[in-house]
Protein backbone atom coordinates (compact mmCIF):
# COMPACT_ATOMS: atom_id res chain seq x y z
CA UNK A 1 0.00 0.00 0.00
CA UNK A 2 3.35 2.33 -0.26
CA UNK A 3 3.88 3.01 3.49
CA UNK A 4 5.07 -0.79 4.70
CA UNK A 5 8.34 -1.91 4.25
CA UNK A 6 8.75 -5.42 4.67
CA UNK A 7 12.68 -7.10 5.30
CA UNK A 8 12.94 -10.54 5.09
CA UNK A 9 15.47 -13.40 5.14
CA UNK A 10 17.74 -11.87 7.91
CA UNK A 11 18.00 -14.27 11.09
CA UNK A 12 17.98 -12.80 14.35
CA UNK A 13 17.44 -13.90 17.29
CA UNK A 14 14.61 -14.18 19.88
CA UNK A 15 13.85 -10.68 22.33
CA UNK A 16 16.36 -9.09 20.36
CA UNK A 17 16.62 -5.36 19.90
CA UNK A 18 18.37 -4.30 16.84
CA UNK A 19 18.51 -0.59 14.31
CA UNK A 20 17.81 -0.41 11.16
CA UNK A 21 18.83 2.56 9.15
CA UNK A 22 16.93 3.57 5.95
CA UNK A 23 18.76 5.89 3.31
CA UNK A 24 17.45 8.20 1.36
CA UNK A 25 17.50 6.88 -2.32
CA UNK A 26 16.55 3.82 -1.39
CA UNK A 27 14.41 2.08 -4.42
CA UNK A 28 11.67 -0.43 -4.35
CA UNK A 29 11.61 -3.24 -7.08
CA UNK A 30 9.87 -0.80 -9.60
CA UNK A 31 12.63 1.92 -9.33
CA UNK A 32 10.63 3.71 -7.49
CA UNK A 33 12.51 6.09 -5.00
CA UNK A 34 11.96 6.33 -1.32
CA UNK A 35 10.85 10.11 -0.14
CA UNK A 36 13.41 10.49 2.48
CA UNK A 37 15.69 13.45 3.05
CA UNK A 38 18.09 12.16 5.36
CA UNK A 39 18.75 9.09 7.02
CA UNK A 40 15.99 7.50 9.49
CA UNK A 41 16.63 4.87 11.84
CA UNK A 42 14.25 2.94 13.87
CA UNK A 43 14.99 0.21 16.85
CA UNK A 44 13.19 -3.04 16.83
CA UNK A 45 12.37 -5.52 18.91
CA UNK A 46 12.29 -9.11 17.45
CA UNK A 47 9.46 -11.84 18.56
CA UNK A 48 10.43 -14.05 21.32
CA UNK A 49 10.24 -18.07 20.92
CA UNK A 50 6.60 -19.42 20.33
CA UNK A 51 4.74 -20.59 23.10
CA UNK A 52 2.96 -24.01 22.60
CA UNK A 53 2.29 -27.89 22.91
CA UNK A 54 1.54 -30.45 20.42
CA UNK A 55 -0.66 -33.71 20.86
CA UNK A 56 -0.77 -36.35 18.28
CA UNK A 57 -4.07 -36.76 18.82
CA UNK A 58 -7.49 -36.65 20.95
CA UNK A 59 -10.31 -38.76 21.31
CA UNK A 60 -10.51 -42.89 20.99
CA UNK A 61 -7.36 -44.11 19.51
CA UNK A 62 -5.91 -47.66 18.58
CA UNK A 63 -2.61 -48.91 18.89
CA UNK A 64 -1.34 -52.18 17.98
CA UNK A 65 0.10 -54.14 20.20
CA UNK A 66 2.48 -55.23 17.59
CA UNK A 67 4.66 -51.73 17.89
CA UNK A 68 6.31 -50.01 20.82
CA UNK A 69 3.95 -49.02 23.48
CA UNK A 70 5.13 -45.83 23.49
CA UNK A 71 3.26 -42.28 23.05
CA UNK A 72 4.18 -38.50 22.74
CA UNK A 73 4.13 -35.18 23.13
CA UNK A 74 5.91 -31.87 22.07
CA UNK A 75 6.02 -28.55 23.97
CA UNK A 76 8.48 -24.92 24.18
CA UNK A 77 8.19 -22.25 26.64
CA UNK A 78 5.21 -23.20 28.63
CA UNK A 79 4.36 -21.95 31.29
CA UNK A 80 3.59 -22.92 35.24
CA UNK A 81 0.82 -24.92 36.03
CA UNK A 82 0.67 -27.46 33.02
CA UNK A 83 0.64 -31.05 33.84
CA UNK A 84 -0.55 -34.62 32.39
CA UNK A 85 -1.31 -37.60 33.61
CA UNK A 86 -1.43 -41.04 32.51
CA UNK A 87 -3.56 -43.85 33.55
CA UNK A 88 -4.77 -47.39 33.00
CA UNK A 89 -8.66 -47.57 32.27
CA UNK A 90 -10.73 -50.17 31.87
CA UNK A 91 -12.86 -49.24 28.97
CA UNK A 92 -11.26 -47.54 26.39
CA UNK A 93 -14.21 -44.95 25.26
CA UNK A 94 -13.55 -43.28 28.02
CA UNK A 95 -12.50 -39.91 26.98
CA UNK A 96 -13.73 -37.50 29.58
CA UNK A 97 -10.74 -35.14 30.91
CA UNK A 98 -10.28 -35.66 34.22
CA UNK A 99 -8.76 -31.89 35.67
CA UNK A 100 -8.51 -34.30 39.70
CA UNK A 101 -5.82 -36.63 38.67
CA UNK A 102 -3.65 -37.17 41.82
CA UNK A 103 -0.67 -38.42 39.72
CA UNK A 104 -0.14 -35.27 37.47
CA UNK A 105 3.60 -34.89 36.34
CA UNK A 106 5.02 -31.31 36.10
CA UNK A 107 5.44 -30.28 32.46
CA UNK A 108 8.02 -27.45 32.65
CA UNK A 109 10.86 -26.52 29.98
CA UNK A 110 14.50 -26.72 31.42
CA UNK A 111 15.56 -24.21 28.95
CA UNK A 112 14.07 -21.64 27.41
CA UNK A 113 13.26 -21.42 23.67
CA UNK A 114 13.88 -24.98 23.45
CA UNK A 115 11.39 -27.79 22.05
CA UNK A 116 11.38 -30.70 24.13
CA UNK A 117 9.56 -34.46 23.27
CA UNK A 118 7.91 -35.88 26.11
CA UNK A 119 7.98 -39.64 25.88
CA UNK A 120 5.57 -42.27 27.85
CA UNK A 121 6.11 -45.93 28.24
CA UNK A 122 2.88 -47.35 28.41
CA UNK A 123 3.79 -50.47 29.55
CA UNK A 124 3.64 -50.16 33.13
CA UNK A 125 0.12 -49.78 32.83
CA UNK A 126 -0.56 -53.02 30.53
CA UNK A 127 -1.12 -56.30 30.89
CA UNK A 128 1.22 -58.49 28.62
CA UNK A 129 1.39 -55.51 26.09
CA UNK A 130 -2.65 -54.75 26.04
CA UNK A 131 -4.70 -53.09 27.44
CA UNK A 132 -5.92 -49.48 27.72
CA UNK A 133 -4.89 -46.20 28.94
CA UNK A 134 -6.00 -42.59 29.33
CA UNK A 135 -4.28 -39.88 29.31
CA UNK A 136 -4.93 -36.11 30.32
CA UNK A 137 -3.41 -32.85 30.15
CA UNK A 138 -3.96 -29.24 30.53
CA UNK A 139 -0.92 -26.61 29.40
CA UNK A 140 -0.85 -23.14 29.62
CA UNK A 141 0.66 -21.21 27.19
CA UNK A 142 1.63 -17.67 25.99
CA UNK A 143 0.50 -16.09 23.02
CA UNK A 144 0.22 -12.48 21.10
CA UNK A 145 -3.74 -11.15 20.53
CA UNK A 146 -2.98 -9.00 17.41
CA UNK A 147 -6.69 -8.10 17.72
CA UNK A 148 -6.75 -6.53 21.84
CA UNK A 149 -2.94 -5.90 20.88
CA UNK A 150 -1.52 -7.58 24.33
CA UNK A 151 -0.10 -11.00 25.37
CA UNK A 152 -2.04 -14.10 27.11
CA UNK A 153 -1.76 -16.82 28.62
CA UNK A 154 -4.57 -19.53 27.23
CA UNK A 155 -4.93 -23.29 28.51
CA UNK A 156 -4.98 -25.92 26.10
CA UNK A 157 -6.53 -29.64 27.03
CA UNK A 158 -6.77 -33.33 25.36
CA UNK A 159 -7.62 -35.90 26.70
CA UNK A 160 -6.83 -39.17 24.70
CA UNK A 161 -7.62 -42.87 25.39
CA UNK A 162 -5.43 -45.34 23.97
CA UNK A 163 -6.75 -48.70 23.15
CA UNK A 164 -3.29 -51.62 22.65
CA UNK A 165 -4.69 -53.98 21.08
CA UNK A 166 -3.97 -57.14 18.74
CA UNK A 167 -7.84 -56.78 17.92
CA UNK A 168 -8.02 -56.05 13.63
CA UNK A 169 -11.44 -54.64 12.63
CA UNK A 170 -12.59 -55.56 8.91
CA UNK A 171 -15.90 -53.50 8.85
CA UNK A 172 -19.12 -53.29 6.74
CA UNK A 173 -21.69 -50.72 6.93
CA UNK A 174 -24.55 -50.21 5.44
CA UNK A 175 -27.67 -48.13 5.61
CA UNK A 176 -29.14 -49.68 8.43
CA UNK A 177 -26.92 -52.71 9.22
CA UNK A 178 -23.04 -53.42 9.82
CA UNK A 179 -21.16 -56.49 10.01
CA UNK A 180 -17.70 -56.29 11.49
CA UNK A 181 -15.22 -59.73 11.44
CA UNK A 182 -12.71 -59.25 14.26
CA UNK A 183 -9.34 -60.88 13.92
CA UNK A 184 -5.98 -61.21 15.55
CA UNK A 185 -3.56 -59.38 13.77
CA UNK A 186 -0.15 -61.40 15.32
CA UNK A 187 -2.11 -64.82 13.82
CA UNK A 188 -4.72 -63.79 11.19
CA UNK A 189 -7.36 -66.08 13.38
CA UNK A 190 -11.42 -64.65 14.37
CA UNK A 191 -11.82 -63.65 17.34
CA UNK A 192 -14.63 -65.27 19.36
CA UNK A 193 -16.57 -62.82 22.07
CA UNK A 194 -15.34 -59.27 21.21
CA UNK A 195 -17.54 -56.56 21.82
CA UNK A 196 -18.39 -54.57 18.66
CA UNK A 197 -19.74 -51.13 19.13
CA UNK A 198 -19.90 -48.44 16.60
CA UNK A 199 -20.15 -44.94 18.13
CA UNK A 200 -19.08 -41.24 17.37
CA UNK A 201 -15.64 -40.56 18.46
CA UNK A 202 -17.05 -37.44 19.98
CA UNK A 203 -14.23 -36.08 22.68
CA UNK A 204 -14.24 -35.17 26.20
CA UNK A 205 -17.06 -37.81 27.31
CA UNK A 206 -17.42 -40.83 29.48
CA UNK A 207 -17.77 -44.10 28.31
CA UNK A 208 -21.62 -44.26 29.38
CA UNK A 209 -21.91 -40.69 28.13
CA UNK A 210 -20.78 -42.32 24.89
CA UNK A 211 -22.99 -45.27 24.35
CA UNK A 212 -25.94 -43.69 25.72
CA UNK A 213 -25.96 -40.82 23.57
CA UNK A 214 -23.61 -41.88 20.10
CA UNK A 215 -23.99 -45.35 19.86
CA UNK A 216 -25.32 -46.25 16.85
CA UNK A 217 -25.06 -50.30 17.05
CA UNK A 218 -23.13 -53.31 17.94
CA UNK A 219 -23.08 -57.10 19.08
CA UNK A 220 -20.62 -59.85 20.18
CA UNK A 221 -18.85 -61.74 17.65
CA UNK A 222 -19.30 -64.98 16.91
CA UNK A 223 -17.00 -68.20 16.51
CA UNK A 224 -16.03 -67.37 13.08
CA UNK A 225 -15.40 -63.30 14.48
CA UNK A 226 -18.18 -62.27 13.10
CA UNK A 227 -20.40 -59.39 14.39
CA UNK A 228 -23.86 -58.35 12.59
CA UNK A 229 -26.31 -56.06 13.89
CA UNK A 230 -28.67 -53.41 13.42
CA UNK A 231 -28.67 -49.75 13.60
CA UNK A 232 -30.25 -48.52 16.39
Amino acid sequence: NGSTLNISNIFFGYNEKHTIEIAPGLKDIYGQILSLKKSTQYTVTTMPASSYVKFLDDGINIMEAAYPHKSLFEYQNTEDDSWYSIDKTDTPLDTKFNAMQQDKKVIKPAKKDTRYFEEIDLDPLLTNGKGSVKFNSLVYYKHYNYWKEEWQISPEQNCTSIQVTDLGVTARLGLNRGAVLVTSLSTGKPVKGAQVYVVDNYPYLSADELIEKWRYGGNETDEKGLAVFDFD
